[in-house]
């Protein structure tokens, strides 16, 4: 069982031991060694990180799009590829396999998330919490990208693997206290409230307008403030 967020995710793992490769390197190494290959015939690599003018993001962009319209099961490298308009050999450039694809999704979630809260978060007594609220609803009210944390938990839940970087990510925002703080209780009541408004507008994002959202981001605020 794996625990993301609120979820515990059962997972069913084949009986028979998954082979490694001889050095160790695993899937990691394999993945990084697959992706330093020559570009498909055809497919124009750029140093802007493009395959024919598309890049990384607009290709997990198009994952998070299939996993959001039509589930775990339609995720497969044609799909992706399909939606983003390219060709398969442009999407196995960047990612040779789908792990590697859900890998990057759920390592940009979690990158994406880390640089908003340094972002808000200005040193003060109390401030991550406040940094934590402010990043929360600045996913929630940026361009469809509420989903993303759930589209990546639902791609890595059946990998234990792949879903250990979710996990340790949400143990260290949830755990992480400063000595500063000036009441850690409430900092984590206040982080965990956001933490549920996160994954209820993930499964229906059209529940609370924007106003609404400003409203719930203001009195979050307000109670880190008594």
């Amino acid at each position: 069982m794996v625990e993301v967020g609120h979820h515990a995710l059962n997972i069913s793992r084949a009986a028979r031991p998954r082979r490694r490769r001889p050095d160790g390197a695993g899937r990691a190494g394999e993945t990084a060694g697959m992706l330093g290959r020559s570009a498909p015939f055809g497919e124009l690599y750029r140093p802007d990180g493009t395959v024919n003018g598309v890049r990384k993001d607009a290709l997990l962009d198009a994952a998070e799009a299939v996993l959001f319209e039509q589930g775990t099961q339609a995720l497969t490298l044609a799909a992706v590829a399909d939606r983003a308009g390219v060709s398969k050999g442009g999407l196995l450039y960047h990612f040779p396999t789908k792990e590697a694809l859900v890998t990057a999704l759920v390592a940009r979630v979690i990158g994406e998330f880390d640089a908003l809260i340094d972002s808000f978060d200005d040193g003060s007594p109390g401030g991550y919490s406040r940094a934590y609220v402010r990043a929360t609803f600045a996913i929630l009210t940026g361009e469809a990208r509420a989903h993303r944390r759930w589209s990546a938990i639902t791609a890595a839940a059946t990998d234990p693997e792949l879903a250990a970087p979710l996990n340790e990510a949400m143990a260290r925002w949830h755990g992480r206290v400063r000595e500063d703080d000036p009441d850690p209780l409430t900092g984590a009541v206040v982080r965990l409230a956001a933490e549920g408004l996160w994954e209820v507008v993930g499964h229906a994002p059209d529940l609370y307008d924007a106003d609404q959202l400003e409203a719930l981001q203001r009195r979050l605020l307000e109670l880190l403030e008594r």
